[in-house]
């Protein structure tokens, strides 16, 4: 599923959904510029929503991981803003 998810976000050329920027769909799972399926519904709230697709959206992995952080360890800093650079 997420495969066919990716698959579809790049030959859509989707940009992340919480930063609005390209995603790099070619970069190694770890470099923070690459795709990432998040959960719009976190499956931790939700877990009945894990494998449904409609909860699935394209994201670069940090900002997967720092929209984790904000919304459940309260990490947020005043002003936060999600930026990331990918070139």
């Amino acid at each position: 599923m997420r495969k066919q998810f990716k698959k579809e976000g790049q030959e859509e050329n989707a940009p992340c959904w919480v930063c609005h920027q390209p995603i790099d769909y070619e970069a190694d799972y770890t470099n923070p510029c690459s795709h990432t399926c998040d959960h719009a519904k976190p499956i931790s709230e939700y877990p009945e929503l894990e494998y449904d697709y409609s909860n699935l959206r394209h994201a670069h992995n940090k900002c997967n991981v720092d929209r984790y952080r904000i919304e459940h360890m309260g990490a947020e800093p005043k002003g936060w803003q999600p930026k990331i650079h990918c070139e």
